[in-house]
């Protein structure tokens, strides 16, 4: 049990300059992961494959509320991308979960956008979010090449 103790103590010194060199900064929750440094949709996808599941997926108001509480949480007033995408005429979500509830904001161009849109769940400091009592969760549709925050599973 010491000797455990000693060996984590001795990885938590020896990875906590790498952690501050690299300034990737992440927060661990329940269902998801926050990865507090900015990627484009297409890296961060890459990235949550590689070292989590995936972007996350949002299948109810439930879950929508959960992951906008603990952005608030953690201060976190940026966009974070989620694994939805606009491919060849429709939204689909990375993890091929049927896309049946959504949450968008009166402002996004979700019926007929342009090509390269993805969707990120709107920062708790945003404009759209800061006027409504409640904290009503929203996605919104960008340009995929933006860099944001993101959520994985």
């Amino acid at each position: 049990s010491l000797a455990f103790i000693s060996f984590s103590l001795h990885l938590f010194i020896f990875y906590l300059p790498y952690f501050f060199m690299n300034s990737h900064i992440f927060m661990c929750h329940s269902l998801f992961v926050l990865l507090m440094f900015f990627k484009t949709w297409e890296e961060a996808l890459e990235y949550c494959r590689e070292n989590h599941r995936d972007l996350a997926s949002v299948a109810s108001q439930t879950e929508l509320t959960l992951m906008h509480k603990e952005l608030g949480k953690s201060l976190v007033t940026e966009d974070v991308w989620i694994g939805l995408r606009f491919l060849d005429g429709n939204w689909l979500w990375v993890d091929s979960q049927p896309f049946e509830y959504e949450a968008w904001s009166q402002e996004s161009e979700v019926d007929c956008p342009e090509l390269g849109r993805c969707a990120a769940l709107v920062g708790v400091g945003s404009s759209l979010t800061s006027g409504n009592t409640g904290l009503q969760a929203v996605w919104t549709s960008q340009k995929c090449d933006q860099k944001l925050y993101f959520l994985c599973y």
